[in-house]
């Protein structure tokens, strides 16, 4: 049979495949799933760790059997704030239950990825404010004669900008091509005075170059550099870098992935 036609067995339809956690039966681990719902299952490819990681996220454990021996997922629910009380819905969810990915801390997105959730899977649809998946920083998308003296100040004395690197997106190299972590403690308090956080920056300022093929698959963005082309041995210097492109050159995909 092909994979559309098992997937229907699993009463899957085409709007439920590419909407994540909208079938029914992900709400329920490989031992609660009929015999013919496991071989349908295994045709499509899963077994019960894959099943139970990737579909489930183990959410349908008691709080006690996720340290059983081949499951081992409470240390990274409990990264993300659960515990018994929560978990069997006595107390509210934690903070992280309400955040999108791109809001969690690392420690949180690296127990997630523990979980099998990538952004896709952890936000359920694409999240965007004003069409970007993050708010837009106010303040450096101003032209530096419209900001405020003292905002200038910040962004000269601490960030080393001027009016020209400023109001020429992406010409300011010896900084934004850093992320986050990569800034001096002085540059991130002045980037904190901005606004800025480590998420919006890492997007925004650094658009993840300062990430390693490995991290942008952890945080679920490799998707969107390889629909640009990208590869790990191209990103990482060992290959010849996709062909730059203007925004008009771009196709649909490559313009979605791009945002």
């Amino acid at each position: 049979a092909d994979i559309a036609t098992t997937a229907t067995l699993l009463n899957y339809t085409y709007e439920t495949w590419n909407d994540y956690g909208a079938n029914s039966i992900e709400n329920l681990n490989w031992d609660r799933l009929s015999r013919n719902e496991k071989m349908y299952a295994a045709i499509l490819g899963y077994q019960r760790e894959s099943w139970d990681c990737w579909q489930n996220h183990y959410q349908s454990l008691r709080w006690i059997d996720l340290d059983n021996e081949g499951i081992q997922s409470k240390q990274w629910w409990e990264a993300l704030g659960w515990d018994i009380s929560s978990w069997n819905k006595y107390d509210d969810p934690p903070a992280s239950n309400d955040k999108y990915w791109y809001l969690l801390s690392e420690e949180e997105r690296f127990a997630a990825a523990q979980l099998c959730y990538f952004k896709r899977t952890w936000d359920e649809a694409e999240v965007y404010v004003d069409g970007f998946p993050l708010e837009k920083p106010e303040y450096r998308y101003t032209n530096w004669f419209d900001l405020d003296v003292s905002v200038r100040r910040i962004a000269s004395d601490g960030l080393k900008y001027s009016d020209f690197l400023w109001n020429v997106v992406g010409l300011h190299d010896s900084l934004e091509a850093r992320d986050w972590k990569q800034l001096t403690p002085v540059e991130q308090k002045a980037a904190r005075l901005l606004e800025f956080s480590q998420t919006s920056w890492d997007c925004w300022i650094n658009n993840y170059r300062g990430y390693s093929w490995e991290e942008l698959q952890l945080f679920g963005l490799d998707f969107f550099y390889s629909s640009l082309g990208w590869n790990d041995q191209s990103w990482a210097g060992l290959e010849e870098a996709p062909e730059k492109k203007s925004w008009k050159e771009l196709n649909v995909e490559e313009r979605r992935a791009a945002i």
